[in-house]
């Protein structure tokens, strides 16, 4: 299993924070399902230029989410209240942030097919994704093994992931 996301600011809303956190979990359902797996959250791990397209064919799944974001804020007004927030208390978590901003800031759904998906298909390699629209393009079952939000069947979509003639046929639709 393979995958890379950045740790996002706040700002970007609970879908910022879905995308390095189905990474981190990923991790641990990999392991506990007994797959590889060369996930990372950290800037260092970055993958650049080509290397990323023979990264992905290096693994037979990635997880992820569709791109995007949950927060609308054009005027920067919520970034500058969490940056005050963080710089009083810097220990704060995504949940205590949001529990302190005006209702509603969190509830947008600006999500899409990102570059990533098309790269997966591109190297065949078999997505374990956040259920999602996905621009209507790519089907949960048929296109990509689908995962709950709260990324409890995580371990479950992944075990299947095993099934190597499974995988074929899903990588070739």
């Amino acid at each position: 299993v393979v995958y890379r996301a950045t740790r996002l600011p706040y700002w970007f809303g609970h879908h910022g924070q879905l995308k390095h956190r189905i990474g981190t979990a990923a991790q641990a359902a990999a392991a506990e399902v007994g797959l590889r797996a060369d996930i990372s959250v950290d800037p260092a791990d970055t993958i650049h230029s080509d290397r990323w397209y023979d990264f992905l064919a290096s693994g037979r799944a990635i997880v992820g989410c569709e791109s995007g974001s949950s927060a609308l804020d054009p005027r920067g007004e919520i970034q500058a209240a969490i940056r005050r927030l963080l710089a009083e208390r810097p220990d704060l978590t995504f949940e205590d942030v949001s529990a302190r901003l005006p209702a509603g800031w969190d509830s947008y759904r600006f999500y899409a097919i990102g570059p990533r998906h098309l790269e997966a298909v591109l190297t065949r390699t078999c997505q374990v994704l956040v259920e999602g629209d996905y621009d209507g393009l790519l089907k949960p079952n048929v296109h990509f093994l689908p995962v709950r939000r709260d990324l409890a069947n995580l371990a479950d979509a992944l075990a299947v992931t095993r099934d190597h003639a499974a995988v074929d046929r899903m990588t070739q639709r």
